[in-house]
């Protein structure tokens, strides 16, 4: 069946999506896309370190050093789907409008309405794969559930692996050392940033950043702690404690001239659609109790990879069916019969590969007993 929409065709959906700019991303930094011709992934981790040759004498032979593999993560990739209908009435629109075309502004009206389904199910999938990387990188694990996910709903969280060791919660003994702005005068984030990056440092990793969502870092540059850090080091002996709080561009210049790492900020939000079809916008770093307390300690990027394995409609030849690949999305435009429909679909097959989970650090900033 040949496609009810003219304007969609091999040609000119790969010409689509080739030009198309869509929204930039946070998970392409921490979590490069990376192809695979599997459909399961196994990541070695604790594997980091290269350690020093030892001098030894001429003609002797060279001394063996042991592979330092602590685990192995294992896992199957998962499919990633998403679909939108062009029902009777949208066609009769789009009748409409094709007919009544006039100039250039007709001419866009008339193909923002055929493409804009195609726009919606890549950044549908893009938007799952952000999901994802964030929850990964804020909470260490990834739980489908309900509330965040209409399809497979898993009953035991998807765990990374993080060590027991690198899961740490504010230093001192009282509720008052929790990050929040109702204990800026007694949290002390730069003390607890220095005795995680010095516990990091005698384990072999160097933290580069440290990496928060936007209502966090409100808490943070509250500190009268972060303030006397960072206007310490700026004022000079006037006595001046300005009363406002450092802009992260401050803060992060002083950082790096301190040997500290840098702050980065993840400052964006995620519709969810759940099976009753409402939707609800999420910060993607928050836990499932809409939390925010963890903040992660990270090595140089990236952390690992997006692994995207082979889409077995891509082999699939069907000439109603119209479909190109941006990126690692296929995208698929379908004619429907009874009843009649354009639908448009967006496969992806990929997950998270988090190699480096070993070499990173998570603080509860809002506990001072337990992670």
């Amino acid at each position: 069946m040949e496609n009810f929409l003219a304007e969609i065709t091999e040609k000119s959906l790969g010409v689509y999506l080739d030009t198309m700019e869509y929204k930039k991303r946070y998970f392409v930094n921490y979590f490069p896309l990376k192809y695979t011709p599997f459909f399961s992934y196994e990541v070695l981790i604790g594997s980091k370190g290269i350690s020093a040759a030892d001098i030894v004498s001429y003609n002797s032979s060279a001394p063996q050093k042991t592979r330092r593999v602590v685990d192995r993560l294992k896992g199957d990739i998962p499919a990633i789907r998403v679909s939108r209908i062009m029902d009777e009435k949208k066609l009769n629109e789009y009748n409409i409008v094709k007919a009544t075309v006039k100039n250039d502004v007709d001419k866009q009206a008339l193909m923002d309405l055929c493409y804009d389904d195609i726009d919606f199910v890549v950044e549908s999938v893009m938007q799952r794969c952000e999901w994802l990387a964030l929850q990964a990188l804020s909470q260490t694990v990834v739980s489908l559930t309900a509330v965040n996910n209409a399809g497979v709903i898993t009953e035991e969280a998807i765990d990374f692996g993080l060590p027991t060791a690198n899961k740490e919660f504010v230093g001192g003994a009282a509720a008052n050392r929790q990050w929040l702005v109702a204990n800026s005068a007694t949290c002390l984030p730069i003390t607890d940033i220095i005795n995680i990056c010095s516990e990091a440092r005698k384990a072999g990793v160097m933290i580069k950043h440290i990496v928060m969502n936007l209502s966090k870092f409100l808490d943070f540059k509250a500190s009268a702690e972060v303030k006397d850090f960072i206007y310490g080091i700026l004022v000079s002996g006037a006595g001046i404690t300005p009363g406002v709080s450092p802009t992260l561009k401050t803060i992060n210049q002083v950082m790096r001239e301190s040997g500290m790492p840098d702050i980065q900020l993840i400052d964006t939000y995620i519709d969810i659609e759940n099976s009753d079809h409402d939707i609800v916008s999420y910060d993607p770093w928050l836990n499932a109790g809409s939390e925010d307390k963890y903040v992660s300690f990270i090595p140089e990027l990236p952390l690992g990879r997006f692994l995207h394995g082979p889409i077995a409609a891509e082999t699939v030849k069907d000439p109603g069916i119209i479909q190109k690949k941006t990126g690692h999305i296929l995208v698929q435009s379908i004619a429907q019969q009874d009843p009649v429909q354009q639908k448009t679909v967006g496969l992806a097959n990929c997950f998270i590969s988090f190699d480096k989970i070993n070499q990173v650090w998570s603080l509860n900033t809002e506990s001072h007993t337990a992670w």
